[in-house]
Order: C-alpha cells, then structure tokens, then sequence
C-alpha cells in the first residue's frame, strides 16, 4: 500500500473558494498505510505537514501493486502489473497536461545514482519509479551534416545513460543512407515524453503529414535547427 500526502503552497489569489496554488507537492511512501502513518509519534515532521496543508483522507490505490498504483496516479489506468519492467508505454499522463498548460514540473527520487539509470534497482531506488528519456528523430543512416547531428545526440545520450528511442525520418532524404551504425536501434514510436528532431526548419512543417500529429501530440518537441546563417530567417519561423 502506498500513502499520499499532497502539500500546497498558497498564493493569495481564490476562485470559487478554492485557493490558488503556486506549488503542488506530491510526495509517495511505500508500504505503510495510513493508520501507520498519520498520528504515528515516531513522524512528527509528516504529521505537521498533513495538518497544516492537504491531507487526501479518501484516496485508494485500485489494486495492491507498486508500479501499477503508481500508473494510476500519474497516467489514470494501471498501463502495466509487471514491477520489473523496463519499457516505456506512450500513454497520457498528468505531466503532458502540465506541459500543455505552460506548467513547469520537476521529480525527486531518493538514491537514483544519475540521470538517466537503466538498471532496475540502486539503493532504494527502483526504475519504475522514474522513467524520463528522448526521442531522437532525425535522418540517422543518412550522410549528411543533420544526419550527424542526430547519431552525435545518440552518442551524447548514450554517455550520460538517458534512455532513448531512435526514430528515423519519413521525410524525403536525398542523400546515401548509408551509415547503419544505429540501424538495429531505429523504431517507429516514440514512447518518451520529450522529442528531439534533428531537421532543417522548412521540412519541419512536413512531420506531421508523414508521422501524424499524434507524433507531436502531448509531447515536448524540441527542434534541433543547425543552419549556418547569420540571421534566422522570418520565413522559417513557422517552424517554430
């Protein structure tokens, strides 16, 4: 059984007598219960929290499971049972609405040794816990300079150890496909939440016409423009 506490740092703005939140505190223990918790002599520090800020005295975990308690609160469906799991599932969840709503978030996971780990356990820390990685999308077997910039992004994300999934390029690419180094990685989904796409800014706007927008959709896309110009072109600002 997992316990919620949820802290709310009050602004002084009210709507329908809800108060305004500047902050939103969303803190996880695992296996106690409530009983063992709230009133416990031995948490004065969490019991001083619960009485001065927000207390959710009425919300239960579907079913007893870890991973699965923890896909309900952030996505809203149990997505997955399986507590050793090592893959990443795009699904909506509550921090694309964050995202959609110009809201900025943050995670902080007791013992997780770096950003990026994919072992299953370090510590305290277990991965499911966590799990926030990149979409690469680019030209990735192509020989040309953006096609580059994508494997040296690969490269990067490699060496600090953040998961990420290859996405190679619909677009129409003129160039000799032919550096295979990432050929094995590549795949057609994009499971991460944040989206990485090496491309020049004018086929930006052909993305969706060849991924779909769901490709886009409740992600944070990121565009990776290198051009050599002294000035960003006006025309190109669509791109955006």
């Amino acid at each position: 059984m997992k316990f919620w506490l949820c802290l709310f740092a009050l602004g002084a703005t009210a709507f329908a007598q809800v108060p305004r939140s500047n902050h939103v505190w969303v803190i996880t223990e695992e296996n106690h219960s409530y009983e063992s918790v709230i009133g416990n002599p031995s948490m004065p520090y969490y019991n001083a929290l619960a009485k001065k800020y927000a207390l959710s005295t009425q919300y239960y975990s579907p079913m007893h499971n870890s991973l699965a308690a923890l896909m309900w609160l952030v996505a809203g469906q149990m997505v997955t049972a399986d507590n050793n799991t090592t893959t990443c599932w795009n699904v909506d969840n509550v921090v694309r609405h964050l995202r959609a709503e110009g809201l900025t978030w943050k995670s902080y996971q007791r013992d997780l040794p770096y950003p990026g780990f994919q072992g299953l356990f370090s510590g305290d820390y277990v991965r499911r816990h966590a799990k926030l990685g990149l979409n690469i999308a680019g030209f990735l077997t192509a020989e040309l300079g953006v096609g580059e910039s994508a494997r040296c992004m690969v490269r990067a994300a490699d060496a600090a150890h953040i998961p990420t999934a290859l996405v190679a390029l619909k677009l129409n690419c003129k160039n000799r496909q032919g550096d295979l180094t990432y050929e094995p990685r590549l795949q057609e989904t994009n499971p991460h939440d944040v989206n990485v796409v090496h491309l020049d800014p004018p086929a930006s706007r052909d993305i969706d016409h060849h991924h779909g927008a769901a490709f886009r959709a409740g992600h944070y896309n990121i565009g990776y423009f290198a051009w050599e110009l002294p000035e960003y072109p006006e025309a190109w600002m669509p791109a955006f």
